[in-house]
């Protein structure tokens, strides 16, 4: 349930950056899903599934 709330806020635009982001963490590819995740949450800066999935983005890159 407050995932759907956080998702509802959010524009088109951050969630679609937000889908691309999880397919590339799943590749392995924790930059490119940085840089994608970063740019989401420059539109929905407040969403704190963004946060933390940069965060773990990071933590992966060292």
């Amino acid at each position: 349930m407050l995932m759907a709330t956080l998702m509802e806020m959010d524009t088109f635009e951050s969630r679609d950056l937000y889908r691309r982001a999880e397919i590339q963490i799943k590749r392995g590819r924790f930059r490119e899903a940085s840089a994608l995740l970063t740019h989401a949450l420059k539109i929905s800066p407040d969403n704190p599934i963004y946060v933390s999935y940069l965060g773990y983005c990071v933590g992966m890159l060292g």
